[in-house]
């Protein structure tokens, strides 16, 4: 299952730096994945319990920051994505990956915003990409 996480994840990655955009073929894919690989894996609710964590939480996240920034701080394909790496990973990578993302997307948006001098949005893949990384080798590997 993690391979196909990863394709997905350069894929979306790839896709978002060149578009701005991440297609819904590849997150709802995801979605279907996770869900339909991991019910004969592991525990039947793990993929519903790792979409309502990692997409949920990032969508809960966006409302927040919309209404203090007054403006949107993540889009419908960032929170999809989230929720794809919920459902292929299962809920313990999921929160890993929604706290460890949130943390690269500050330290991108400071490079892209101070470094780059760019205000427009910015893609938040790679954030998602690397945090994803980190917390299946963090979980999988330290077992935290």
């Amino acid at each position: 299952m993690i391979i196909f996480l990863l394709a997905i994840l350069a894929t979306a990655c790839f896709i978002d730096i060149r578009t701005k955009i991440i297609p819904d073929w590849l997150s709802v894919g995801g979605i279907i994945i996770g869900i339909i690989g991991n019910f004969f894996i592991s525990k039947p609710f793990d993929p519903i319990l790792g979409i309502v964590i990692a997409g949920g939480g990032l969508y809960v996240i966006g409302m927040i920051g919309d209404h203090s920034y007054n403006m949107p701080l993540f889009g419908g394909g960032d929170i999809k994505l989230m929720a794809a790496i919920g459902a292929i990973a299962g809920p313990s990578i999921a929160m890993a990956t929604l706290a460890i993302t949130l943390l690269y997307g500050i330290f991108q948006g400071f490079l892209f915003r101070i470094y780059l001098k760019k205000e427009e949005s910015m893609p938040y893949s790679p954030s998602i990409a690397l945090g994803t990384l980190t917390s299946i080798f963090i979980v999988r590997y330290y077992g935290i």
